[in-house]
């Protein structure tokens, strides 16, 4: 599936499994889509279901067909001629086996993070993929941020010369949350890691042109103790009966083939600031995304003496860095959520199944960033170094169309 391209599609036909909390955001982007048709909502709870299908009426589209129930899915299925694209957004347990049954009825599929929770999970995805010969993109929405764009125009123009380095988190208080959302909650009693890698580390790691000419090898991983979630439900007067196994703070070392090393934390728990660090350092500059700092070589008053130099300003390189995207779409964009990224991610993928390329990201992407998970668990279990599998069977060095 490397490089394949999609059949080309006048207007993608396009069917949402599950309607839970990252709906709104979904469909209040490819709504704005003209060349994307909600054509169907597929939802177990019939309420869900007829407020997505009210919403979209309300906003003047035409009614989407509804499957709702406990065989909604199947009843999906059997009516697959009638679309092109399938957006998985249900609980992350169910991504994986939802995405493996639509490819195997033929169609197209676009999974949110992470695409997978086990390393057997992401095999299968990436064996389908292939069989059925049906993408399988995974929808991280960071790696089209207007901050991520700009960090890799940098890259590509070798102001940061050759990479070395790379630190990436998904660091977010959502305590409150965690409590309200069951399912969420209990992959904290059952599962000991990083469990939410690819918001920090999809963008670095097109960077770092991984999967396109380097691979991640290995990792070692170590988990604080778990502590947070408890304080903060006996704080608030909860009553819980879950006993937390995943610590508050996960981090991860991660080396490449060419010796790059990527730190990477996951923690939502503790009561810091959001952070995605989104770090990436050369041998001639750094650029700190969450600090909006840019420290470059060929800015030092005397270059290679960086005494009591203090970093400049991140933003202030949009002007000759800003990727083309934000340039032209960025005025519909920063209407939706999450600043926007959402919207440029969905456009490019419309797009691409419009004009019949290639999506930029594909199943070795999506199998890659999510076994990342399961692997500091593993990690983190024995406290040793543990090898990362190479889903492209080889083919991660081959010359190959790069990430944008």
């Amino acid at each position: 599936m490397l490089g394949k391209p999609f059949e080309k599609h006048d207007v993608v036909r396009t069917a949402i499994v599950g309607l839970g909390s990252r709906q709104a955001s979904l469909l209040s982007s490819l709504r704005r889509l003209p060349k994307a048709k909600i054509a169907a909502l597929c939802e177990i709870d019939s309420e869900r279901a007829d407020a997505g299908r009210s919403s979209l009426v309300a906003d003047g589209h035409e009614p989407p067909d509804l499957y709702v129930g406990e065989d909604a899915l199947q009843q999906l299925i059997e009516d697959r001629e009638r679309y092109d694209l399938a957006i998985v957004a249900t609980a992350w347990s169910d991504h994986a086996w939802i995405a493996v049954q639509l490819m195997n009825a033929g169609m197209h599929v676009a999974v949110e993070v992470p695409a997978a929770v086990t390393i057997e999970e992401c095999w299968e995805l990436v064996t389908t993929s292939e069989r059925t010969q049906r993408h399988c993109v995974m929808l991280e929405n960071c790696c089209y941020g207007e901050e991520e764009l700009m960090m890799l125009n940098m890259v590509r123009a070798g102001v940061l010369g050759e990479l070395v380095h790379a630190d990436a988190s998904y660091i977010h208080d959502i305590r409150n949350y965690l409590a309200e959302k069951s399912w969420r909650r209990i992959a904290r009693t059952r599962r000991n890691g990083n469990l939410y890698p690819t918001h920090g580390l999809g963008p670095v790691a097109n960077y770092l042109q991984i999967n396109r000419g380097d691979r991640i090898t290995t990792l070692a991983s170590l988990s604080s103790a778990a502590l947070g979630l408890q304080a903060y439900e006996a704080g608030t007067g909860q009553v819980s009966p879950d006993t937390y196994v995943c610590g508050d703070m996960n981090v991860s070392v991660l080396r490449t083939a060419k010796g790059r090393t990527i730190m990477l934390q996951h923690d939502e728990i503790s009561p810091r600031p959001y952070n995605r660090h989104n770090v990436i350092s050369g041998t001639k500059g750094y650029a700190n995304g969450f600090e909006n700092q840019v420290y470059l070589e060929d800015s030092l008053p005397v270059p290679g003496k960086p005494v009591e130099h203090a970093p400049g300003r991140l933003d202030a390189m949009a002007s000759r860095y800003e990727h083309h995207f934000w340039t032209e779409k960025g005025e519909q964009a920063r209407a939706g959520d999450h600043g926007g990224m959402d919207y440029i991610m969905l456009w490019r993928l419309i797009e691409a199944m419009v004009n019949g390329d290639a999506p930029d990201m594909d199943v070795y992407d999506a199998a890659l960033l999510s076994s990342i998970s399961p692997l500091t668990e593993l990690s983190n279990g024995r406290l040793e170094f543990v090898d990362v599998p190479d889903f492209t069977r080889g083919r991660w060095d081959n010359s190959r169309v790069p990430f944008l």
